[in-house]
């Protein structure tokens, strides 16, 4: 164990989050104890903090203070095309099905810094449904949000994301829809849809605001105890419409929860359900 390494005992995490939601309205209280444990230890070594109360007087001290803190805390790791195989069952299968409505409505919740939404842009534009289908991108960090908004990534990634891109079935050149301007990687402006909104959500503690046919929230639930994913699967079931699909990820499983039993598992290994009504 790294000698830096700061044990939280469990009454100062329920400190810290009682904390957190009655300042600043952020509720971590229903996150698993290992994961913000974990990355509440960091931040003490980050910032040589030793207790909560100093974490306190921190957080208070700037507005730069909360959102460093926030970004620590909230786990932003991703990548284009990630897991390609259930990009190749999106490409292949779920958008087809979905291509019989009029228009499309996909929610990307959890979004982080973007490159899932790009992911499903470029592989909307070569269905050629971009245009009928409308995106919604949410995600509780307001700084990783901007990024993603901005549609601009890091270069060094583009081999990973080329090699993710082939191996979900795609055909042209994915350097095409990049512009390359020093270290960074950003979506050619005839790419970038128009009928897509960004938009801070808290999946902890925000409610349904529209209804979708596709939800994606992959990589992220795995970080909450069983009761915030109750809660949070409750949530996705009321904004999706009859007959429509919740992606979440491949390590993930809700099909415990009371609240999956109106859920039919259409792909088992990459986690892809479909509401019965």
């Amino acid at each position: 164990m790294d000698k830096d390494f700061v044990f939280l005992e469990e009454a100062e995490l329920k400190e810290i989050t009682s904390f957190l939601l009655l300042k600043f309205n952020l509720d971590f209280s229903n996150y698993t104890k290992t994961s913000l444990g974990r990355r509440l230890a960091r931040v003490y070594n980050l910032y040589s903090l030793k207790t909560p109360l100093e974490l306190m007087n921190y957080l208070q001290r700037s507005e730069d203070n909360l959102k460093r803190f926030v970004n620590e805390i909230t786990v932003n790791t991703t990548e284009m095309f990630r897991d390609p195989e259930f990009w190749k069952f999106v490409r292949m299968e779920l958008l087809h099905k979905l291509n019989d409505f009029n228009s499309i409505r996909i929610w990307h919740a959890g979004c982080s810094t973007g490159e899932e939404v790009v992911s499903m842009i470029i592989t909307l534009n070569e269905l050629n449904i971009l245009q009928s289908t409308k995106i919604v991108a949410t995600d509780i960090n307001l700084d990783v949000l901007s990024t993603t908004k901005s549609y601009k990534f890091k270069s060094k990634d583009l081999e990973v994301y080329k090699s993710n891109y082939l191996e979900s079935g795609g055909k042209l050149n994915f350097e095409d829809y990049f512009l390359i301007e020093g270290d960074s990687l950003i979506l050619k402006e005839k790419y970038r849809p128009t009928n897509i909104l960004f938009k801070e959500h808290n999946l902890a503690t925000g409610n349904a605001f529209s209804k979708f046919d596709l939800i994606l929230c992959r990589n992220v639930m795995i970080y909450f105890d069983e009761k915030l994913q109750s809660k949070v699967l409750k949530l996705f079931k009321e904004s999706l419409f009859k007959k429509s699909y919740l992606a979440i990820g491949r390590k993930e499983n809700v099909s415990f929860l009371p609240e999956a039993k109106d859920l039919n598992c259409i792909n088992n290994k990459e986690k892809v359900y479909q509401t019965l009504n």
